[in-house]
């Protein structure tokens, strides 16, 4: 996990500087990767557990935001992401072993 979230922090950062540099460039989101596990506590959906996370997004509004990038640890094992792509309205999953990634997107 630790890994994960530094390589995290440094896109984090570089996308900050990215947009500094280019003002009309919108800003990503990096959520940690106990995000999805706590999101998906209990065997189901549970927006209760992250409710309050949204709120730590660059300028408070996740809907002003370009890209919100989900890593997500699968089987303790695996790392895939998920990205929801706000512009688009698009939300795509990514997995080197070529899961589909539906348990995660429903």
């Amino acid at each position: 996990d630790e890994v994960i979230h530094y390589f995290l922090l440094m896109l984090s950062r570089r996308d900050a500087a990215m947009c500094e540099d280019d003002p009309s460039r919108k800003r990503s989101h990096f959520f940690k990767s106990f995000f999805v596990t706590k999101l998906l506590d209990e065997g189901g959906y549970n927006y209760k557990n992250v409710r309050r996370w949204s709120k730590k997004v660059p300028g408070k509004d996740i809907f002003n935001l370009s890209k919100i990038i989900f890593p997500v640890n699968v089987g303790g094992m695996h790392w895939t992401c998920i990205v929801a792509f706000m512009e688009e309205r698009r939300i795509q999953y990514y997995d080197s072993m070529g899961s589909g990634g539906r348990e995660f997107l429903e």
